[in-house]
């Protein structure tokens, strides 16, 4: 006692009760102690602040009864005061505490209730009060949100109260004739030993999020039927275009057959062509050029035979006749050596080249240089044949159109490599205006001849600049 009110002991002993409480509170306490002398009440219980002798506050708990003597008299007052002040502190700790948690409760946008087991609502924040219109504390379930809404939950509220979290939804039609949804949860509330003494409820208006999920679900089904119709146009569009790259590849196939077709066929042509005119050559010398000789030799001697009485005209005649059979024969040799060059027979193509050369230089007037190493690599007669006529071909055209005064020919001829050009400083082409017009069959006949010995031919031309052909057959050789 002495500790609880800091006096001592001798101070304590005889001391007046009164002087020990709190001044605020001594009207109060002497009243509740005239109750107890006087019998109106059997027992003091009581807290009050009681002053220390330090002059600092404390909370105490004080239970009295009375004295009584043999004759049932008051004779005096007995009690026991219980330093109470943790206690209190505690209390008013909790106070505060369910106070903010009350402002923290109210604070929440969605409506949060207390049910205790007896199924009576025992809190409500301000979420939960504005949709009631009303503070439920107090109230039992079933009263406060009617019959109809209770046999809806009742279930979930014995579930919670055996112990058991629940959620359930539960939709209706609101005023505006709206599907409104609400989401309840039901939270078991545990004491110290762990017994379920009531539990909160969480109602939460979740008919936006119900509704943007469902505008969500029927976009992602638009979105989804969009993409398997997509799809589907896509795997058509797929198919058809693999069929249009099956038909081109067809088409390709058959367009390659075809060229190698016309290839063989443009070869075995000019296979053919080369026959005939060997034998149009024979023909020409065995034939036209034999009978030419005989008639020039029997006109000669006819000649010879006539007397010298004759007329002077007719021998002039016979000259005239003469040369002009002569005549004939070298036209005729001429046609059988262009048709039959027989110094390919029995030359290189070089050597060919060269001999050529000065035969055109001297029928035209065009000078023509040959320049090119004679390796003495034998060409096959096909590619032998081929370059000597496009180089024929190239010259004949030259001296056609493009009146020039000087013909260059390069060739390089290597066992896997054949490179042959004809060049010359003429009047050029409009190689824009050709397109097998003027000029344009000869072109087109040196190609086919380059293509046919798997060659490639290419012209370099332009008004002014001059011609350059050539033909290169095989892989160039690393410079």
């Amino acid at each position: 006692m002495a500790e609880m009110f800091a006096r001592p002991i001798t101070q304590l002993i005889g001391s007046e009760y009164l002087s020990h409480i709190d001044p605020d509170e001594r009207d109060s306490g002497n009243y509740s102690m005239s109750s107890l002398m006087k019998g109106e009440v059997p027992v003091l219980d009581r807290e009050r602040h009681y002053r220390r002798g330090d002059g600092s506050d404390f909370w105490g708990r004080i239970t009295g009864r009375r004295i009584l003597d043999a004759a049932g008299g008051v004779i005096g007052l007995v009690g026991v005061i219980v330093d109470i002040s943790q206690a209190k502190r505690a209390e008013a700790a909790l106070r505060r505490n369910e106070a903010h948690l009350r402002e923290l409760f109210d604070a929440f946008p969605i409506e949060i209730a207390h049910v205790d087991r007896a199924q009576r609502m025992s809190f409500a924040n301000r979420a939960y009060r504005n949709t009631y219109r009303g503070d439920p504390t107090g109230r039992l379930v079933r009263e406060f949100i009617g019959e109809q809404a209770y046999a809806v939950v009742q279930p979930s509220i014995e579930r919670a109260l055996a112990g058991e979290s629940v959620h359930l939804e539960h939709s209706f039609a609101d005023s505006d004739g709206r599907i409104a949804t609400r989401s309840l949860r039901y939270v078991p509330e545990r004491d110290a030993t762990g017994e379920v003494i009531g539990f909160f409820a969480l109602r939460e208006d979740v008919s936006e999020r119900r509704r943007a999920e469902d505008r969500i679900r029927k976009i992602k089904e638009e979105l989804e039927r969009r993409v398997r119709e997509r799809t589907t146009e896509l795997r058509a569009a797929n198919e058809a275009l693999q069929g249009e790259v099956r038909e081109r590849r067809l088409a390709e196939t058959a367009a390659l057959n075809l060229a190698n077709r016309l290839r063989s066929m443009t070869r075995r042509l000019g296979e053919a062509q080369e026959v005939e005119r060997r034998r149009l050559s024979a023909e020409l010398h065995d034939g036209v050029c034999s009978n030419l000789a005989a008639i020039g030799l029997n006109l000669a001697l006819l000649q010879r035979q006539l007397p010298n009485s004759d007329a002077a005209s007719l021998q002039r005649r016979l000259s005239e006749l003469i040369a002009l059979i002569d005549e004939a024969k070298a036209n005729a040799k001429d046609i059988s050596v262009d048709l039959r060059p027989l110094l390919l027979e029995d030359r290189d193509l070089f050597s060919a080249l060269e001999e050529y050369a000065r035969k055109f230089e001297g029928s035209t007037g065009i000078a023509v240089r040959v320049k090119g190493a004679n390796s003495g690599v034998r060409l096959p007669a096909e590619k032998k044949i081929a370059l000597f006529r496009i180089a024929q071909e190239a010259l004949t055209n030259c001296a056609k159109h493009a009146q020039a005064s000087e013909i260059a020919i390069e060739f390089n001829l290597e066992t896997d490599f054949q490179l042959l050009s004809v060049a010359d400083d003429g009047i050029g082409i409009d190689l824009a205006g050709v397109n097998g017009k003027k000029h344009g069959l000869g072109m087109l006949s040196m190609q086919e001849r380059a293509e046919t010995i798997g060659g490639e031919w290419q012209i370099e031309s332009a008004p002014g600049k001059g011609t350059r052909i050539s033909v290169t057959v095989g892989a160039a050789p690393a410079s």
